[in-house]
């Protein structure tokens, strides 16, 4: 056998083409940043008003005419989020500025364009949500060995998630209610089992507190928190249980969940302090950004060649772009009618608002390091570390014959000369 044909020898490979904004035609390019509207614009917003209102205000005639204050601030919000979507690619906006003024003489392709960005920017929310729909585990502390009890199976409706769930709720409620909970604690090693003595003192803080409850309604919802940590005569805490077992409790816009805070950082005279750095966050991010793979560890060197982030261009971590994982993760734990999503998410956006404030400086400067490490941009050489694919192997090894084979009909052809 030819060695460089060999079992177990390091095939040298092609480099991937990378899938990057800049070496994409210009429909592809408008369907990506279509894409990115939704998770580094916003992601409660018509991109089909953006692209109504943004070009108008830029390339239209003036408006004459008087409108209410609340439409011209609606208004002003859908051009400031066109700007912020062209904003990453000014030759694209060219682009669309011609189209634009070819559109008042043929508006066939204009049309179309809007039609087709609308119908692109809402699948690609879904497609974030349904991929990240089963990944509860990147609540954990640490999801490598911390499990959910009782478990979520995957072909479990919604209604098993949010407050119902004994445990998942320790990471959605704010940090006023959480306190009238008892602390839930991983331990080393044996984490089914914590998981399982922690429902058990659930349940005896429920029968203690709340006899006045159906036992249907307690087995449905798996107990109710509670253990020595907790006052079994705290008026609050009854209250709270009560109302989350009879599906009627109504989270806190004030409180910020539990998963937004660093573990042990929560501070009621300090509520900056640890808020947007839990380990939940940057993994969500990445799982966008970079990819599943990279989720839970973060990138091993560089930037995956298959990514959003390549996709549009985008290397930097923005207030958005938080505010979309906030949003996405929110809402893959809590039932839709206990958030306000459209609040929650310009709420976090709000908190950079003041960009040289320090605390926005650091925290945004904490979520680039933990989401692209040290890459910077899409010169980054992402194919380091890349393993070999199928096709690569069978390209590498289809070279190698076809080498081998000249060779040898190379000194055949000489040994018969030399004759």
């Amino acid at each position: 056998m030819n060695k460089d044909l060999a079992p177990g020898k390091k095939i040298a490979t092609k480099r991937s083409k990378k899938t990057t904004f800049a070496n994409m035609n210009t429909m592809e390019q408008f369907l990506s940043l279509a894409q990115f509207f939704p998770r580094g614009v916003h992601p409660f917003m018509d991109i089909g008003d953006v692209l109504l209102y943004g070009p108008e205000k830029h390339w239209g005639p003036a408006s004459t005419s008087k409108l209410p204050v609340s439409e011209i601030k609606r208004q002003k919000a859908h051009v400031e989020a066109f700007d912020k979507l062209f904003f990453i690619s000014p030759d694209l906006l060219q682009v669309l500025k011609e189209l634009y003024a070819h559109a008042k003489n043929d508006s066939g392709k204009w049309e179309n364009l809007v039609k087709t960005m609308r119908g692109t920017a809402t699948n690609a929310r879904t497609l974030d949500t349904n991929g990240l729909k089963h990944e509860l585990s990147l609540f954990l502390p640490n999801p490598h060995k911390d499990v959910l009890d009782p478990p979520i199976p995957k072909q479990e409706s919604k209604s098993e998630c949010g407050l119902v769930h004994p445990m998942l709720r320790h990471f959605i409620l704010g940090w006023n209610e959480r306190g009238l909970l008892p602390p839930l604690v991983f331990r080393a090693n044996n984490a089914t089992a914590a998981a399982a003595t922690y429902v058990a003192e659930l349940s005896n803080f429920f029968t203690d507190n709340c006899t006045n409850l159906s036992a249907a309604a307690t087995t449905a919802d798996g107990a109710v928190p509670g253990d020595a940590t907790t006052s079994s005569d705290s008026p609050e805490a009854v209250v709270l249980l009560k109302s989350i077992v009879a599906g009627t409790h109504e989270m806190m816009e004030q409180d910020y969940p539990l998963f937004f805070y660093k573990e042990g950082s929560y501070d009621a005279d300090d509520l900056e302090k640890g808020l947007l750095r839990g380990d939940a966050l940057p993994r969500i991010l990445r799982h966008i950004w970079v990819g599943p793979r990279s989720a839970i560890n973060g990138l091993r060197n560089s930037i995956p060649s298959r990514c959003n982030a390549r996709l549009h261009g985008v290397f930097k971590v923005s207030p958005e772009m938080i505010g979309y994982a906030g949003v996405q993760y929110q809402g893959l734990a809590t039932p839709q009618r206990q958030v306000n999503y459209e609040k929650l998410f310009k709420n976090i956006v709000k908190l950079f608002a003041v960009a040289d404030d320090p605390w926005a400086v650091e925290t945004l400067a904490w979520f680039q390091g933990e989401v692209f490490g040290t890459n910077t941009g899409p010169d980054a050489d992402q194919d380091a570390d890349k393993e070999p694919e199928a096709d690569d192997l069978v390209l590498a090894q289809r070279t190698a014959r076809r080498q081998a084979a000249r060779a040898a009909s190379e000194a055949a052809s000489s040994t018969t000369s030399s004759v």
